[in-house]
């Protein structure tokens, strides 16, 4: 079953699967996904970045054996490739990304 709430910024549409999560979300007043991320620069997102970088990174200083290289590149190959439709539709929103 869906249970529907509306944006109280935007008047967008959410949706929900759970009743539990729609009444939560109707007591906190929630925005949607696009509003809730306005106003936020990439300053906020780099937390995480900065407590993996350099000397605080396990990896730092560190090389991958050639057995790890070896299993990481068989397990790559082993990924789906995108069809021609999902690759034309990628190009489509890249061109539309410049364009703006």
């Amino acid at each position: 079953m869906k249970y529907i709430k509306f944006c109280p910024a935007c008047g967008a549409e959410q949706t929900y699967t759970v009743k539990e999560e729609l009444r939560r979300a109707q007591i906190k007043n929630l925005k949607c996904r696009s509003c809730s991320h306005t106003g936020l620069t990439a300053g906020c997102f780099e937390k995480g970045h900065t407590k993996t970088k350099g000397n605080d990174n396990p990896m730092f200083g560190r090389k991958h054996t050639i057995e790890a290289r070896r299993k990481m590149c068989s397990s790559n190959r082993k990924r789906r490739k995108h069809s021609a439709e999902t690759i034309c539709k990628m190009r489509i929103s890249a061109v539309k990304r410049l364009k703006r």
